[in-house]
């Protein structure tokens, strides 16, 4: 980006342009640049395609895995559980979905997700409480050692950060669910 703009300045300054111009133009267009990172992310958390669906599905408070489970499962399409897809949901004071995304989309048997990515669309989003989730193509919802250890690792990263992690529910396409909270409540906080 900074040759772009030494190759715009130079142009510039041959044409008769003013240093002081030039380096108000430079600050201007990395102010348009930031802003524009930023409004990136926000416009991830919400894409218009799945307006209609979230003003579905997020009317009451998730306050059991039945309905989170059926929250998800009207999120997440049969047609979208094709490859692994990792998710977070977005929860109010009250436990009210208010939104949600798509962390990570991976292959037949599984989807890299970091906790991170997780955590920075929870900040963005401004909530204090989470449910992640995320599919299993096969069909088997039955947790891996790798989403147990990764629920660990969200547990102790909400824990510290202020964001609480509510569950991590697998979703298969044959309208099964399994709760890992239920399964195993001693990875949680």
């Amino acid at each position: 980006m900074k040759d772009i703009l030494s190759c715009i300045s130079l142009f510039l300054l041959r044409k008769g342009e003013s240093e002081m111009n030039l380096q108000g133009l430079i600050k201007d267009f990395n102010d348009i640049e930031e802003k524009a990172f930023f409004k990136q992310e926000v416009v991830m958390e919400h894409t218009p395609v799945y307006e209609a669906e979230e003003e579905k599905v997020f009317v009451a408070p998730l306050n059991s895995y039945g309905k989170a489970a059926l929250c998800i499962r009207e999120l997440l399409k049969p047609e979208r559980l094709t490859v692994e897809q990792f998710g977070v949901l977005f929860l109010n004071t009250k436990l009210k979905p208010v939104g949600y995304s798509i962390v990570s989309v991976g292959g037949l048997t599984q989807a890299i997700v970091e906790p991170s990515a997780v955590f920075q669309r929870a900040m963005l989003a401004n909530v204090q409480n989470i449910i992640v989730f995320h599919n299993h193509p096969s069909g088997d919802t039955t947790p891996s050692q790798e989403d147990l250890g990764l629920t660990k690792r969200l547990a102790e990263g909400g824990e510290i950060l202020g964001i609480r992690l509510r569950d991590h529910i697998i979703v298969s396409h044959e309208k099964y669910s399994k709760s890992i909270r239920t399964e195993y409540p001693n990875l949680f906080y």
